[in-house]
Formats: C-alpha cells, sequence, structure tokens
C-alpha cells in the first residue's frame, strides 16, 4: 500500500522481500515508470543478502533517502519441548522470530512493543527491542542529518492475520494497511520528526513520546527525575565509547 502511495507521488522504489509475489504485486499497478522501481529477493537476517540490497538500491538510484522496514513473521514456539532423538536432551530454542523482527531491521514494531500482549513471547520482546534502539539511536543521528521514527500499529487486517485473532479481536478498532501507509509516511514528510513513536489504532495516529516524557515526573517522583535528566544530558553528548573521546 506504501508503495503506491509513494510511487504515485514521485518515489522511487527499492522493494526487498523474501516473498517475491507479494512484494511484486503492486508493480503492475504502478504504472509505465518501472524505472523507478527497484526489487531484490532478500533473506533479511543474512547480513550480505541486505547489504547486497542496499548496494543495489544505491548503484540504481544514487541516493537513499529513507527506510521503512517491515520485516516480519508470526509464528511462535518459544516455550515448546522438542528434544533431540540421538541424544535424549532439550532442544535450543527456535529463536528465528527474534531474528527476523528484532536483529534484521528497524523500525515498523506492533502496540507488542509498548504493553505485555502473552503468549507473543518472542514477538513481544523483539518489539520491545525496536522500541529500546529507536530511544537510544534518537538523540545521536540527528547530529548525522538523519531522523529516526517507529510506528506501532494495533491490530491490521492483513493475510497474515489468522482467524482466530480476528475472532477474538471482534468488534475492536482495528487498521488497514492503507492506514499505516499514511503513518509510515508521516515523518517522511517532515523530516523536523526525530525520535517518536506513533501508535495507530482505527487508523488513528497517536504519538507517544512527547506524554511519556511530561509525565516522567509524575511516574518517579522527585529528586529522581531531575537526577535522571540530569543524568542523560551527561552522557548523551559523550556517546556510546566515552573513554575514546
Amino acid at each position: 500500500m506504501i508503495n503506491g502511495i509513494s510511487h504515485r507521488h514521485g518515489s522511487y522504489l527499492a522493494l526487498i522481500d523474501w516473498n517475491e509475489n507479494d512484494a511484486k504485486k503492486p508493480i503492475p499497478d504502478l504504472g509505465d515508470n518501472k524505472d523507478r522501481v527497484f526489487f531484490r529477493k532478500t533473506d533479511f537476517p543474512e547480513w550480505d543478502d541486505v547489504l547486497a540490497a542496499f548496494e543495489g538500491a544505491f548503484d540504481k538510484f544514487g541516493v537513499i533517502d529513507a527506510v521503512i522496514s517491515n520485516a516480519g513473521i508470526n509464528a511462535e514456539a518459544l516455550l515448546a519441548e522438542e528434544y533431540d532423538h540421538t541424544t535424549g536432551k532439550l532442544k535450543r530454542p527456535n529463536l528465528k522470530k527474534i531474528q527476523i523482527n528484532l536483529i534484521a531491521h528497524i523500525f515498523v514494531a506492533l502496540l507488542q512493543g509498548i504493553i505485555d500482549t502473552p503468549p507473543l513471547y518472542q514477538y513481544c520482546a523483539a518489539k520491545h527491542g525496536l522500541l529500546g534502539l529507536m530511544r537510544e539511536f534518537r538523540s545521536r543521528v540527528f547530529d548525522w542529518n538523519i531522523t529516526i521514527n517507529m510506528v506501532a500499529p494495533w491490530m491490521t487486517v492483513t493475510p497474515m492475520l489468522p482467524e482466530s485473532i480476528k475472532e477474538i479481536r471482534g468488534g475492536l478498532s482495528q487498521n488497514s494497511p492503507a492506514g499505516i501507509a499514511q503513518a509510515l509516511i508521516l515523518p517522511l514528510l517532515n523530516q523536523s520528526i526525530n525520535g517518536k513513536t506513533f501508535f495507530v489504532a482505527g487508523n488513528e495516529v497517536i504519538e507517544l513520546e512527547d506524554k511519556l516524557q511530561e509525565t516522567q515526573g509524575l511516574c518517579m517522583g522527585e529528586p529522581l527525575n531531575t537526577n535522571v535528566i540530569e543524568g542523560q544530558r551527561r552522557l548523551i553528548p559523550v556517546g556510546i565509547n566515552p573513554e575514546k573521546k
């Protein structure tokens, strides 16, 4: 959905996906300007594959202005007990969901990055990780003429959504891909937006970070809140390698 909206307004698109058929579906509907579209099949947990995709996009277009990453899987088997038949020992947990939903990309999360929604154990952990990464980077990247934000949709109706979840969520607000696309485009249109979390429910967008900052003092009390803010002020200019300053 965001592909079509962006392309209609003159954007050049690099479509990077493992599912080649679904990724290419929007392309026939994008008009005659196929030269403004680049596609590469990519396995997101594989660094060389991701690097080659970015290099291919840069070679074709000469610049990459914005990255919207939405790689994800919805299988959940963290607590499944699977034993090695040869040794009888418990096998290592399958952490594929963490690899794809957290390590492989930044920064489209879900509301699971803000609230707990068991039994989506790995899913929630991955989305909380995205939120933490965004917050850590936001005070640094602005100096490099880069902005970083997170979009956290509530339930969005897509082919990945199981029917059982649709039934549980019946009657509650839900998003469409078009609504999420508009939320994703928002920080692209206004480059002063940085370090924000946009919660999306019923296709309505609400920013959360500013209110969390405003109410931090109410939660922590004083003088703790003042001390924490001062500690952040002292650490942030130093960066991640203070011994090298």
